[in-house]
């Protein structure tokens, strides 16, 4: 009989730390031409990391495209851009988003001043390493 509570806890607590997933990101990050930065993706909550991802780019006026894919890693829920030699046509909005188009975080990458990575608290699911 003291099985049933026990095992209606776990499902309770379980179905919690799963619910709401969520991105986070750096507030700010710097960057000018010729350098290399790193643009971040972590997640929280739910099942991060256990899907692919993939970066889009996309610049003022102009529809987002496809960059490249980021593999989840085991245990890991955190996810890398890595931009080198950066060139002023470099300057643009990164998105990482994962299957489902709602979960998606963007950073806005300005060349001669200040590479600013956004996020939305509703946002889900990174995207892992990937060198450009």
């Amino acid at each position: 009989m003291t099985a049933v509570p026990i095992l209606l806890t776990l499902l309770i607590l379980c179905s919690g730390s799963w619910a709401q997933p969520r991105l986070s990101q750096e507030a700010s990050i710097s960057g000018s031409v010729g350098q290399q930065v790193t643009l971040i993706c972590t997640g929280s909550g739910g099942d991060v990391g256990a899907y692919d991802a993939s970066w889009h780019k996309e610049i003022p006026g102009d529809v987002p495209k496809f960059m490249t894919i980021g593999y989840s890693r085991p245990f890991s829920d955190t996810y890398y851009l890595t931009m080198t030699d950066l060139k002023p046509e470099d300057e643009a909005s990164y998105y990482c988003s994962t299957w489902d188009s709602s979960t998606n975080a963007h950073t806005v990458l300005q060349m001669h001043g200040e590479l600013r990575q956004n996020y939305s608290p509703d946002l889900y699911y990174p995207t892992h390493a990937m060198t450009v």
